[in-house]
């Protein structure tokens, strides 16, 4: 459209300047003449000076809430370049076909950076796919389009809905243990392995009151022992996820769970069985990292989320008091079915109460 009007005024000028026989107009009309041909030469040059791609190769997000992300420009010319476009792709998972895209931005002698945001709708990895750049001259008079072959990754986790787990019976069995141990060398609860801020859970009777009064702030004793309280997770999706929907729903309960169960424990062992070489597969989770690891395993590798249903193969349990979590959203402590949540209320389900195990 620029071009266009701006044609039509160098016409308007040559048209009115042969009818007047004005040299000043005609002048003009050379002006704009010599313009044109330095856009396009200078279109050409943006075009061979500009380097963009994406300024990290992996992001983190949460599923349904915006994110950001950044093009590296480097402009290797002397000149600013005051428009560009760059065009790419969002492949997500659960789409048939890819999103296109485009972010608008300039490109500053040396390095800069283009921001956008954007807002993925399902777990698992989106891949972002950059394919075109478009430099404008000054006047956005000519553009000269160039190949981009950059990609990004966005790992997108569910959202953080921290259930709120007591593990009444695990305390009572490690009371019981301390009982009988107690004279045992190594099993000395006088040993204090740790002081740490005081979490949802915590005996009062573990309390460090000295720390607490100095600070300000609740501080408790962590013993040796206490630290190798440790859970049994068994991943059973012998039930078919059949839409994305459904593996989203699967991944925030499994999210919740790990973030509800770990301030008590000090790991959970997670398992799930592997259908290609049979028994099982373990990963042990400490904290909130870990966690994220054990998704990004699942997302790259497809253990859980790219099977279909059907019937497994057998299998026991690694405790007869284990928990297990199968893919239709119900959650068993042993054989005692503790909860079954939906797919549409699991947010409220989640957090809107206490579970006891």
């Amino acid at each position: 459209m620029t071009k266009v009007l701006f044609l039509l005024l160098l016409l308007l000028v040559y048209y009115i300047s042969a009818m007047y026989e004005s040299p000043a107009l005609m002048v003009l009309f050379l002006v704009q003449l010599f313009l044109i041909v330095i856009m396009f030469i200078l279109s050409v040059y943006f075009k061979r000076s500009l380097t963009v791609s994406f300024a990290e190769k992996i992001v983190w997000t949460e599923m349904g809430r915006p994110f950001s992300y950044q093009f590296h420009v480097e402009n290797r010319g002397r000149l600013p370049v005051s428009r560009l476009t760059v065009k790419f792709r969002i492949e997500q998972p659960g789409k048939k076909s890819a999103k296109k895209a485009k972010l608008c931005g300039n490109g500053q002698c040396g390095e800069s950076f283009l921001s956008g945001s954007a807002v993925l709708e399902h777990c698992g990895i989106s891949a972002f796919r950059a394919y075109r750049l478009r430099v404008f001259d000054y006047l956005s008079l000519f553009s000269r389009r160039k190949k981009l072959d950059s990609a990004m990754e966005a790992v997108v986790f569910p959202r953080p809905y921290k259930m709120r787990i007591e593990t009444g019976g695990m305390s009572s069995d490690r009371e019981i243990l301390r009982q009988q141990t107690a004279f045992i060398p190594g099993t000395d609860y006088g040993e204090i392995r740790q002081i740490r801020e005081y979490r949802d859970g915590d005996s009062v009777r573990h309390i460090h009151w000295n720390q607490t009064a100095r600070s300000e702030q609740i501080w408790v004793k962590e013993y040796a022992e206490e630290t190798e309280s440790k859970v049994s997770l068994f991943l059973d999706l012998t039930a078919e996820q059949r839409s994305p929907d459904d593996r989203d729903a699967f991944c925030a309960l499994l999210y919740g769970l790990l973030s509800g169960i770990l301030p008590g424990v000090s790991s959970v062992q997670v398992f799930w069985q592997d259908r290609k070489n049979g028994g099982l597969v373990e990963m042990e989770v400490r904290d909130e990292e870990q966690c994220r690891e054990l998704f990004l395993r699942f997302y790259r590798t497809g253990e859980l989320f790219e099977r279909g249903g059907g019937e497994a193969s057998e299998f026991s349990l690694p405790a007869k008091d284990a928990m297990r979590l199968t893919g239709d959203l119900r959650w068993f402590v042993g054989d005692r079915l503790l909860f079954h949540f939906s797919k549409e209320n699991l947010e409220p389900e989640m957090t809107g109460q206490i579970f006891s195990v």
